[in-house]
């Protein structure tokens, strides 16, 4: 028997229970042992636990230590790239404006960490590396992209290779379309194999692509390219062009600036769906070029829309004047830019007249007195081909001769007869271009301008002449073969800018006016359909007595013939006030020989 049981019956006896209650408590006793064994367990799970507890309490504090270290280094970023942040804010106006103002914040965080991690292992100061116009570069080329595309993104990375300092290498999704743009200060930087290596894969892809570098001797198809604009300072070389331009069938605008340019570049392999084609060059050779073969590259680009030649040198498109050229009609050309190119090159064109913008002027490097227009019947430029605007009915034609920073500036605004020009209507801007000091220049080519002007001035009805009182005593001839034009004309005004009083020393409106009336080369009377005259001035008249003499000598014997003109419009200002004798006496004379007079 067990001491407990022992214990218990000495118990039950003193207190002189039953045998009933004794074995009650005897069985609730027994009852409650396994109790106490579950008890015992459950303390030594507890027991277990509070070591793990402890255990864990060592990991935890490990863990808070090194995510301790990790917010360190990222204080020591943020410190880095706040310092960056404000060397470029300081810089900001020698690059691209609002630098990181577009970029996602991530994107812009990786490529300053790249520049930190590179500047600190180059040991060079951030404000005077150039290095800083590059990250300017990229993000000034790759933003848009950037927002409008972030998810294609996944980051930009920077190399820190001592060969390639500044590569941009942009990783993207395999379905997504690109704009590149490749640049390096020198065409034979050691970095710059490695970014032709990287960007490789990526030109299948691209839609635009810029380059201020060489293209290598290896190109890829590239049936995505749209846009292509090539700048170097070295020669043209076709043997490294053609096979760029050749590997984009569907490209819509090429631009390409080099230092030479030769006659190679007419046969460049220029997608016929070219819309924009855009040369600029500085010549430092001469080339002989076929016009021809300028008419059959123009001749294939169907669509081209813009055409743009910049030159500073004038080449040499040597062609007699026996060979036949091909004129392409150049359906679709809205702008034309001319600078410094042969008039020869300009014999190859001609436009329509949705031609709304066309502006011909000589380059920086003429510096003899050479007329720079272009000899294309204007008939055709200004035919319209609806039923409605047949081709014999032009309409009011306003010619502007304006002299502004030693050039001569002919203007032909040209717009539909009765409807008032407005913003919309095209425009047609010929500049006659040539220095002050060559005072024949404009004589000896008047030829190449009537070629152009003669159609036009045919069936021209109304005609407005500007700034006409200028020091002109060989361009008389000029002025008599384009009043001998007026056969149709039945209004002509004159807008006179007599603010050098030296014009009036040589012939001014006055003398253009009586040339009006002299006879041409068959005996007609020039302007036999006149009807309405007009003669204002702009600003101040000087010698007003000179200017009436000369009114009263040129108009009154010339009009006393000429019945038909009924209605004569002088300047107000010629006539000071109701004192003026000679004013008075001049308009009265006026009066007897014209049916309306009217001053403005």
């Amino acid at each position: 028997m067990s001491r407990f049981s022992i214990w218990l019956g000495i118990l039950t006896k003193q207190l002189d229970f039953d045998d009933r209650s004794a074995n009650n408590i005897l069985n609730t006793t027994m009852n409650g042992i396994p109790r106490i064994g579950e008890l015992e367990n459950e303390l030594d799970e507890m027991s277990r636990l509070v070591l793990s507890a402890i255990n864990t309490e060592d990991q935890v504090n490990r863990l808070l230590d090194e995510q301790r270290v990790i917010v360190k280094e990222l204080q020591a970023r943020v410190v880095k790239h706040n310092c960056i942040i404000a060397a470029i804010q300081a810089r900001r106006n020698a690059f691209a404006p609002r630098i990181n103002s577009i970029l996602l914040p991530e994107l812009l965080a990786e490529v300053f960490l790249q520049l930190t991690i590179m500047y600190a292992n180059d040991n060079s100061t951030p404000t005077n590396h150039y290095g800083w116009l590059r990250v300017a570069h990229v993000c000034r080329y790759w933003r848009d992209v950037m927002v409008a595309h972030p998810r294609l993104f996944s980051r930009i990375r920077i190399p820190t290779r001592e060969t390639c300092h500044l590569t941009e290498i942009v990783r993207l999704s395999a379905a997504s379309e690109l704009k590149l743009h490749i640049a390096c200060t020198k065409s034979d930087h050691p970095g710059l194999r490695p970014c032709w290596e990287a960007v490789d894969h990526l030109l299948p892809r691209t839609r635009h692509l810029k380059m201020d570098v060489e293209a290598p001797d290896i190109w890829p198809h590239c049936p995505r390219m749209v846009s292509f604009i090539w700048m170097t300072d070295g020669p043209f070389e076709a043997s490294k062009v053609h096979p760029v331009i050749a590997s984009m069938p569907n490209l819509l605008r090429f631009s390409s600036a080099t230092k030479t340019l030769g006659a190679e570049w007419l046969k460049l392999p220029l997608a016929t769906t070219l819309t924009e084609l855009r040369l600029d060059h500085t010549v430092e050779r001469q080339c002989n070029a076929s016009l021809n073969e300028l008419g059959k590259l123009l001749a294939t680009l169907t669509s081209l829309k813009t055409l743009d030649f910049q030159m500073l040198r004038e080449f040499d498109y040597s062609l007699p004047t026996s060979t036949p050229v091909s004129c392409p009609p150049l359906p679709h050309l809205t702008t034309l830019r001319l600078s410094g190119v042969a008039t020869g090159v300009k014999n190859v064109l001609r436009l329509p007249f949705r031609a709304t913008m066309v502006d011909i002027s000589a380059g920086a490097g003429h510096n003899h007195g050479h007329l720079v227009l272009l000899p294309i019947s204007l008939v055709e430029l200004l035919r319209r081909d609806s039923p409605d605007h047949p081709k014999s009915e032009l309409c009011t034609c306003t010619m502007f001769l304006v002299r502004s920073n030693n050039r001569w500036n002919v203007n032909i605004h040209a717009w539909d007869e009765g409807r008032v020009p407005d913003r919309d209507t095209p425009t047609l801007r010929f500049l006659a271009s040539f220095t002050s000091t060559s005072t024949t220049a404009f004589f000896e080519t008047h030829s190449v301008l009537m070629h152009g002007l003669r159609p036009v001035l045919v069936n021209t009805r109304r005609l407005i002449l500007r700034d006409f009182a200028v020091r002109a005593v060989n361009y008389t001839p000029v002025w008599h073969a384009i009043f001998s034009c007026l056969k149709n004309i039945v209004s002509l005004k004159f807008i006179v800018f007599p603010t050098n009083p030296a014009a009036i020393n040589g012939p001014d409106i006055f003398t253009m006016v009586s040339i009006l009336m002299t006879m041409d080369e068959r005996g007609v009377m020039c302007l036999h359909r006149l009807q309405e005259l007009c003669i204002t001035f702009s600003g101040v008249v000087p010698h007003r007595d000179f200017m009436l003499g000369r009114l009263q000598q040129s108009l009154s014997l010339r009009l006393s013939s000429r019945r038909q003109l009924n209605t004569l419009i002088i300047d107000e200002s010629l006539i000071s006030n109701e004192d003026d004798r000679i004013g008075h006496d001049i308009v009265e004379s006026l009066s007897s020989v014209v049916g309306d007079l009217i001053r403005t």
